[in-house]
């Protein structure tokens, strides 16, 4: 199976650590006019040009037809945001019911938890959580801390249910970054 990951998201830091390139494929730089600023018209051009090669050279043949007659970064990135964002309903499907099948089996606890969390973490690349500090937007990440929290515990073998009782009774949920 092939992971696409949404128009937007950089996993793995690529874009970040493209020496500034960023702002010229969100629209950050603007083009500045020839007539007033040709040395900053210059290098930005430069610049563009060479994130355009870089999407040309990056995609499917039939998509880079459509690269090559753009004028800037931007408006590639957002053609291509246009035409393929809207496609992360089924993956989310896909991962929710990965998660809501997934159990222990013949797994140990560390194996099973880390299958978990991977679930987990890709659904948050579709779904950031919210980056508010309000006390509601607190309560609803906690909120889901315990729901992951009950997720691991109904998918553990059956010699785990006095360990999943306790887990019940306690309190204080765990993050479900150490439950593992």
């Amino acid at each position: 199976m092939v992971k696409i990951m949404p128009l937007g998201v950089d996993p793995y830091g690529w874009l970040s650590r493209a020496k500034n390139k960023l702002g010229f494929i969100n629209g950050k730089f603007e083009v500045p006019l020839s007539t007033k600023k040709p040395d900053e018209y210059e290098l930005w051009e430069r610049c563009n040009n060479m994130i355009l090669s870089w999407l040309a050279h990056s995609v499917a043949p039939d998509l880079a037809s459509s690269v090559v007659f753009a004028s800037t970064a931007h408006e590639v990135w957002e053609d291509f945001r246009e035409r393929f964002a809207q496609g992360n309903a089924p993956r989310i499907y896909q991962i929710q019911k990965a998660i809501a099948s997934h159990t222990q089996g013949t797994s140990t606890v560390a194996a099973y938890f880390t299958k978990l969390k991977s679930y987990w973490d890709e659904l948050s690349v579709y779904r950031p959580p919210p980056t508010s500090q309000h006390t509601e937007v607190q309560a609803i990440e906690k909120q889901k801390e315990q729901d992951r929290f009950m997720q691991f515990l109904m998918g553990l073998n059956d010699s785990y249910n006095a360990a999943t009782l306790f887990g019940l009774l306690s309190q204080d949920f765990p993050p479900s970054n150490i439950i593992g």
